[in-house]
C-alpha cells in the first residue's frame, strides 16, 4: 500500500493503528487500490436498502474485474 501511495510505511501503519490519518488528497487512491467506493472507506452505508444477496453480489462484481464485461452485456448495461 505505502508504495503504490507513495508514502512510508510508517505511515501506512499509523494509520491502522488509529494514530494519524492519511492527508484528503491520498483517499480517493487508497479506494482505487482497494477496490472500494470511499463511503465504504470511511464506513458509511449509504444505501441501506439493498438485501444482503445484492451486497454480495455487488461485492463479487467489483472483485472480479474480468467478469465485469460479461454482467453488463447479461443485464444489457451500455458503457
Amino acid at each position: 500500500m505505502a508504495d503504490k501511495l507513495g508514502v512510508a510505511r510508517s505511515s501506512v501503519n499509523n494509520w491502522i493503528k488509529n494514530n494519524n490519518l492519511p492527508d484528503i488528497d491520498l483517499l480517493q487512491q487508497i479506494c482505487e487500490i482497494l477496490n472500494i467506493t470511499l463511503a465504504e472507506l470511511l464506513g458509511i452505508d449509504l444505501n441501506d436498502s439493498y438485501t444482503e444477496i445484492e451486497k454480495k453480489i455487488i461485492m463479487q462484481y467489483r472483485n472480479k474485474p474480468e467478469l465485469q464485461e460479461a454482467v453488463k452485456v447479461l443485464l444489457d448495461i451500455k458503457k
